[in-house]
Formats: structure tokens, C-alpha cells, sequence
């Protein structure tokens, strides 16, 4: 376990995870050294899955969840619009980040550099 708690996550993230901890840690992580263009292939990626199929594929008339009990524990709207937020299926920050001069392979195997 401390391998995981003092060492670098990111290798671990990028590849032992599915597709929605891909793109978050893309996103959220890595950004600066890779690049607006891999966070995009990570969100196409993800888009392309089959959660997130499963996920929008419960939709009845455009709407994720059960709109006359909002609130409903794990099927109501507002579960759902939370529930796609945190994994990352929306698609907000999109703020442009010039890439570094690292690669995104190099942010990946070694320290992150978030400064």
C-alpha cells in the first residue's frame, strides 16, 4: 500500500482504470504537460465507452432519472446530474492550456509537476 502513498499515481491512474478516471486524471492532472489534444482523445475515449452508453441509455425523453422524485437516491435527477459530473461526463472546463515542453507519456511515468 505505501508503494500507492508515496509514489506517483498518475502511471497507475492512466492505466489500470477505466476510461472515466482516464479522462478526469487527463483532465485534471495532466493538462499542462499533454495538452488541450490528449484531453480531448481521453473525452472521445470516454464517450465511446461502454458505461457511458449504459449511463445515457437509461435516459427516458432526454432526461437522466426520475424528475417526480428528484432527489431519489441513486435514480432520482438530480443523483444522475451529479453522478455525471464526477465522472467526468460533462463538458465543462475548457480552458486552454499551452502544452509544455514535456510529453505526455514523460507527465505520466514521472513526478507531476503542478506548479
Amino acid at each position: 500500500m505505501s508503494v500507492y502513498l508515496g509514489g506517483n499515481p498518475v502511471p497507475w491512474l492512466m492505466s489500470r482504470c477505466g476510461p472515466e478516471v482516464r479522462h478526469l486524471c487527463l483532465r485534471d492532472i495532466l493538462r499542462p504537460a499533454c495538452g488541450d489534444a490528449a484531453v480531448g482523445e481521453g473525452y472521445a475515449a470516454l464517450r465511446s465507452s461502454d458505461a457511458y452508453r449504459r449511463f445515457f441509455g437509461a435516459a427516458k425523453g432526454g432526461v437522466l432519472g426520475d424528475t417526480k422524485r428528484f432527489d431519489l437516491f441513486e435514480h432520482g435527477v438530480m443523483w444522475r446530474f451529479a453522478e455525471a459530473v464526477a465522472r467526468g461526463y460533462d463538458r465543462g472546463n475548457r480552458l486552454s492550456t499551452p502544452p509544455r515542453n514535456s510529453s505526455c507519456e514523460d507527465a505520466a511515468a514521472g513526478p507531476v509537476d503542478l506548479s
